[in-house]
């Protein structure tokens, strides 16, 4: 979502939204984010829903997501 890159007009789109909540879990927070994506997948993912293998699903998004921010920025 960097300037003038293929996502840059959502960017802005995002820098304009107020209030500041709602921008974020779509796409202007890196970890907010990704957590949306792995809660409302989780629940398409496996055909008999355990709540515990959900929850560890989302802990382990959020924890590669912090490996590779740590490693490549």
């Amino acid at each position: 979502m960097a300037d003038g890159m293929l996502l840059d007009w959502w960017a802005r789109i995002l820098d304009r939204m107020k209030p500041e909540w709602i921008a974020k879990p779509l796409g202007g927070c890196t970890y907010c984010f990704a957590g949306q994506l792995a809660l409302w997948s989780g629940f398409f993912i496996w055909n008999d829903y355990k709540l515990l293998t959900h929850f560890l699903y989302i802990i382990t998004v959020l924890f590669v997501i912090h490996i590779y921010k740590r490693i490549w920025n």
